[in-house]
């Protein structure tokens, strides 16, 4: 989810820099309990990531930081859309409980306690920094310490999504609480559509190596994505399917610059060692896969829900850096963290721990798969299965992951036995019942029209 526009850079160095040192005094003392960051990142795909192993140098920052972290490589989100996705990672249980599966409903009040909830009984003060955080005000209103609101209207609506302005905000909030013990979560829009990184960022992939001027995609009339480019994705008309994915990685680059202040002014403050700091995203994006272009939602391949996940934890940890190759899911995100300050889970949660994942870099034997939803279509994936069933059209998929990790070969009626084991345990995913209030429709006007710049209303 994201606007157009654009702070320049160098504006806010100096600025962060000063307010480093005027707390660096302050934020220097040991903390009992460790301070969390969580940085969740709009429609990142884990496989145009350098530390993921993408030829282009796209996250010099990010790769930095997980050459010091446990980094997943199966890391699965629960929806291919922002807002069902976030709320699984921090409730830890599916679409399917908290009754949010499409982003054209009122979000209201979540019916599970979030991460947030849980650590503010715990002691920790609690900011959440999104670009758009009226609209999942009622998820926090009572635990959350603060929660930034970027006033938007039709005139400033394109200025919401600014990296740097976001950047600035978070580390003035954490100059002014690193006394105490808190939880930060920062959520950027970069790179979510359109792509528009500011120079030098919008250059720095075009005609290199990787960019094939022979790949050419028709220009949608359509704002799905199904068949060409939607219209919110369009630039200038370009045909060149890889213009698009290159000012897609320059976004990448230009976030990634702007995460790596905020993870510099975390050591200037003396905060970075102690701290648990968790780097993801809701959802990757499509490019023509599966004949969907700059957009997600709508599926549920692994380009639009398989996800990076690297954590840190605080210096001393018996958890250094690894590689870890067992599926894992957003969901358990919230649990680790958890098990990590040594507190109890809430009983109902999907998700569990991943602390013993990380004893090895094999991990246990068995891992458990992961479950995804958006609106009627559901998805159940194990290490190297996934089954995708529509509740509209009664259609079902199933894909050898193993030998077919593009998912183009559907095998559902020559693989029978895997294909029974599959649905039956996706219909126990969906047949668990829930606690779930009616969404209604988005009435806020200012609501209404956010929602219509990023595509998902008419």
């Amino acid at each position: 989810m994201r606007g157009h526009g654009r702070f320049k850079p160098l504006c806010y160095i100096s600025c962060i820099l000063l307010l480093s040192l005027a707390c660096l005094s302050s934020c220097s003392a040991p903390l009992r309990k460790p301070n969390i960051i969580l940085i969740t990142i709009d429609a990142l795909r884990q496989d145009h990531l350098s530390c993921y192993g993408y030829q282009r140098h796209t996250s010099p920052a990010i790769d930095k930081f997980a050459n010091e972290a446990v980094v997943f490589t199966q890391s699965i989100s629960q929806s291919t859309l922002t807002m069902p996705s976030l709320a699984s990672l921090i409730t830890s249980v599916y679409p399917t409980k908290h009754g949010i599966a499409v982003q054209n409903a009122d979000f209201g009040k979540l019916n599970y306690p979030t991460i947030i909830d849980i650590l503010k009984g715990k002691g920790y003060m609690t900011a959440v920094f999104f670009p758009y955080g009226k609209i999942i005000a009622d998820w926090f209103r009572k635990t959350t310490d603060y929660l930034f609101k970027y006033p938007y209207t039709r005139k400033n609506l394109e200025a919401f999504s600014n990296a740097p302005f976001l950047t600035s905000q978070a580390i003035t909030w954490i100059r002014r609480n690193c006394s105490s013990p808190f939880f930060a979560w920062i959520h950027y829009n970069e790179p979510h559509a359109p792509y528009t990184p500011p120079f030098p960022y919008n250059t720095l992939y075009l005609e290199d190596g990787l960019y094939n001027h022979s790949r050419k995609v028709s220009l949608g009339f359509n704002s799905a994505g199904l068949g060409g480019i939607p219209f919110k994705a369009n630039l200038n008309n370009k045909e060149d399917l890889d213009y698009y994915i290159a000012q897609y990685d320059g976004e990448i680059r230009y976030v990634d610059y702007w995460i790596g202040r905020l993870l510099d002014e975390l050591k200037a403050l003396r905060l970075y060692d102690g701290a648990l700091i968790i780097i993801s995203a809701d959802h990757g994006e499509g490019f023509g896969e599966h004949n969907l272009y700059c957009e997600h939602g709508m599926f549920l391949y692994d380009e639009l829900i398989k996800v990076p996940l690297i954590m840190k934890f605080p210096k001393h940890s018996p958890y250094t850096h690894m590689v870890v190759k067992k599926q894992v899911r957003l969901i358990d995100i919230m649990p680790t963290i958890l098990s990590y300050l040594h507190c109890l889970a809430p009983k109902h949660i999907d998700g569990m721990s991943l602390l013993s994942l990380m004893g090895s870099a094999h991990g246990v034997n068995n891992t458990p798969l992961a479950f995804s939803k958006v609106d009627s279509t559901n998805a159940i994936r194990s290490e190297s299965w996934k089954l995708i069933y529509n509740e509209g059209t009664h259609r079902y998929e199933l894909y050898n992951l193993k030998d077919d990790p593009g998912e183009q070969r559907n095998v559902y009626d020559g693989e029978q036995e895997v294909s029974k084991s599959l649905r039956n345990k996706l219909n126990s995913v969906l047949n668990t019942p829930a606690h779930l209030e009616k969404k209604s429709e988005i009435k806020d006007n200012d609501t209404k029209n956010f929602m219509k710049s990023l595509g998902y209303l008419q």
